[in-house]
């Protein structure tokens, strides 16, 4: 018994101090992000989720057995039809292989058996044959999520606001980040057309989530690589970019210094998403990685 009890005080040491290191290297009250620097880590997090990560960690084998289709993904080279229906397909198993891992991550992963059996794919085929993350769906289910948490923040008050205020922020950040894991692999898997839905008048976050979802959407259905498929991945990160500073925006007009330090900002350990100083966007970066 004085053995478990001295191994839980070294864990709860352990956990003190290491909260302490990591809030004492947090820079006080950190100042928004300007919009390029928001550009920069958002072709960072687009090139981690959809290539670097799949290809690299999740779906080594699969690369190595189609090892220069996915070479030439990864330099950017452009594809033709056939080869993008190919690749897509390989993809497609990549993601299947890995759902109980992505749900460990995000619990909106949303799988759903035979989508759009009657709709045209784009791999030569129809719907989305098996049971797969329909990526759509999970991501609005990340859209609510992120509404509903500065909703929170918002309306926090009293004596556990600045607590309330600092765990939403953080789950809000988390939220904005799992729309990228999310749709940033869409213009490489199998899937059939954007299907619009309503959004209220005056809702910019919903107007530009649906704006990002649809042109990945439209890059999904060019050839990987090509210049339709490049011309819709920009304008889906700008609308990703608008969406991020209105976040910002929201947070830090709730937020005092101390909550904004604890909170951290969008990418920031608080908020539990990756770790982007390991990535750069090599394939079609807006501008030079932060």
């Amino acid at each position: 018994m004085r053995i478990r009890t001295i191994l839980k005080r070294l864990l709860q040491l352990s956990l003190l101090v290491g909260v302490s290191v990591a809030v004492w290297n947090t820079p006080w009250d950190p100042p928004p992000r300007t919009s390029r620097e928001i550009a920069a880590l958002s072709d960072v997090i687009n090139e981690a989720s959809s290539v670097i990560v799949p290809h690299k960690t999740l779906g080594k084998k699969i690369r190595f057995e189609n090892l220069d289709l996915f070479r030439r993904v990864e330099d950017g080279k452009e594809l033709t039809q056939a080869e993008s229906q190919t690749y897509r397909k390989l993809y497609q198993q990549i993601v299947l292989n890995n759902q109980t891992l992505f749900w460990s991550y995000d619990h909106q992963v949303t799988p759903m058996p035979d989508v759009g059996m009657d709709m045209d794919n784009n791999a030569g085929g129809k719907g989305i044959a098996g049971s797969h993350d329909h990526h759509d769906a999970s991501a609005r289910a990340n859209l609510d999520l992120l509404k509903g948490n500065l909703a929170t923040l918002e309306t926090a008050s009293g004596f556990t606001g600045p607590l309330v205020r600092i765990f939403a922020t953080a789950k809000a950040h988390k939220n904005l980040t799992d729309l990228m894991l999310h749709l940033g692999t869409v213009p490489q898997t199998v899937s059939v057309p954007y299907v619009p839905t309503q959004v209220a008048a005056g809702d910019m976050l919903a107007t530009n989530f649906e704006t990002m979802l649809r042109e990945y959407k439209t890059a999904q259905f060019a050839p990987v690589n090509s210049p339709a498929y490049v011309n819709a991945l920009h304008a889906a990160l700008a609308a990703y970019d608008k969406m991020i500073m209105e976040v910002q925006d929201r947070v830090r007009a709730k937020l005092g210094p101390v909550e904004r330090t604890l909170a951290g900002q969008w990418l920031s350990w608080q908020s539990l998403t990756p770790p982007t100083d390991k990535y750069k966007a090599h394939r079609f970066p807006r501008q030079p990685a932060a």
